[in-house]
């Protein structure tokens, strides 16, 4: 869904789904390969998927020393 500001999401995305790999165990192989076929499969990133790619390597590799609990929804949100 991104259609602006695609490398702040990119950085954000990336970040955080490689703090919930770490957290939960989730294999990140295949979290990578997820994130990588939607950097290439979307309209907006296609201007410059290398640099996008390349973002979200380098963010996904320092938030796996990161490790990222979902929160809790509070009764009252």
């Amino acid at each position: 869904r991104i259609e602006d500001s695609g490398h702040n999401q990119i950085i954000s995305s990336c970040f955080t789904a490689s703090g919930l790999c770490a957290f939960y165990g989730i294999c990140t192989d295949e979290m990578w390969n997820l994130i990588e076929d939607r950097i290439r499969s979307n309209n907006y990133l296609s201007k410059g998927t290398d640099g996008y790619l390349k973002s979200a390597q380098t963010m996904f590799n320092r938030g796996l020393s990161f490790p990222t609990a979902l929160r809790k929804k509070d009764k009252n949100e």
